[in-house]
């Protein structure tokens, strides 16, 4: 009986790069270097709009091999010298400049990273409305320069110019559909443009990991040579014990989390893969226990793991330690057909056939596949 049931695997977005790079600087960037970090931020912003090529969805900080901080960051407050100029030039009989460039700033400031947050210094999404201010600017001023131009010569060149930029920004915005027309092709694009974002390897990784493409081989490179980049970076082992996991190659995926928990043992979601590994292939219930429970000191209410204890429990045959779990479990979610399922054998294995037979009745009738020559022997039992 006890190896009728399996532990379930727990799908955790947390392995993807994502949530722990959104806290306050998670880059550890000391206040007076994100000034100029800031600074810089503006000045890309400005830069692609101008000229918008080398596109990414994941601008990282720029260091240098050392992991200083490059000399062209700390000139980056000059991009402020030269708005400022211009403002102060055309504040007079240029309104619209000033304007354009004031509701630019504001608009903008809020997301420049004076306050680092994540791992990126800059994204392209928070341009949308900061860029209606330099749209205006050069709105008013190609409606002012062709205004200007006398000869009727020079306004057709004026217009087949201004058509001529529409066309090509248009043609790069088409480019950039193909680019984001999946995750694999988002994350492709930006190991191609920066072979060395980790971020990408891991991210690319967690995908071809997925039930929508299981391309587990890819995942696999991804992580291995995210590794020659970043050899501590858990999450690239905790991909690659992924990929192994879906391959039956089990042994070496429990090497992998235990790798992951060794490189980052502040995190405990590599403790309930490898303890569903120990109980469903290994036969190490202790081992598998262990590794819930300390699962659970951070997540006390998680479902699945109180669920996965109490398998671990009812394999190792200890039946009322696993009806305790599967009671927690029921209490959360009084509609788990598995929990229900697993109480019932397990009360059926300590001979309390009533409370087996009620258990095996909820847990078909929540949909559970149980045979009914077993439900009818525990009915009979119970009488």
């Amino acid at each position: 009986m006890a190896d009728r049931y399996r532990t379930v695997q727990s799908r955790r977005i947390i392995l993807r790069q994502g949530a722990a790079d959104n806290a306050v600087n998670a880059m550890n960037i000391n206040r007076f270097d994100s000034v100029f970090y800031g600074f810089y931020g503006l000045g890309v912003y400005l830069g692609k709009l101008i000229l918008p090529v080398d596109l990414t969805c994941l601008y990282e900080y720029p260091f240098t091999a050392a992991r200083g901080v490059p000399i062209y960051i700390y000139l980056s407050p000059l991009v402020m010298v030269v708005i400022g100029g211009i403002i102060y030039l055309t504040r007079k009989n240029k309104r619209y400049v000033t304007a354009g460039f004031l509701f630019f700033l504001l608009t903008i400031l809020p997301m420049l990273q004076f306050l680092p947050v994540g791992q990126a210094v800059l994204a392209e999404r928070y341009t949308y409305i900061p860029y209606i201010g330099l749209f205006m600017i050069f709105g008013f001023g190609y409606y002012e320069l062709k205004s200007a131009i006398s000869s009727h010569g020079g306004k057709n060149w004026l217009t087949a110019a201004g058509v001529i930029v529409l066309l090509v920004f248009g043609y790069l915005s088409y480019q950039r559909i193909s680019v984001w027309q999946n995750s694999i092709s988002l994350w492709t694009d930006v190991m191609e443009k920066n072979p060395k974002t980790i971020s990408a390897y891991i991210n690319r990784g967690f995908i071809y990991n997925q039930d929508e493409f299981k391309m587990y081989d890819k995942a696999m490179d991804d992580c291995n040579a995210g590794m020659k980049i970043d050899s501590n970076n858990y999450k690239l082992y905790v991909n690659r014990a992924t990929s192994y996991r879906n391959l039956g190659r089990f042994d070496l995926a429990v090497a992998d989390y235990t790798t992951a928990i060794r490189k980052n043992p502040e995190t405990v979601d590599s403790y309930l893969d490898r303890g569903i590994l120990y109980t469903d292939h290994f036969e190490k219930y202790d081992l598998g226990i262990a590794d819930f429970n300390k699962y659970l000191t951070q997540h006390p209410g998680h479902k699945d793991a109180q669920f996965n204890l109490g398998v671990a429990y009812f394999k190792k045959k200890s039946f009322d330690t696993a009806i305790v779990y599967m009671n927690k479990v029921i209490a959360i979610d009084p509609k788990s057909a598995s929990a229900h399922y697993v109480a019932a054998v397990s009360y059926s294995e300590m001979n309390n056939y009533r409370q087996a037979y009620n258990h095996g009745v909820e847990a078909k009738s929540l949909g559970y596949k149980i045979d009914l020559s077993m439900l009818n022997y525990w009915q009979m039992m119970a009488k």
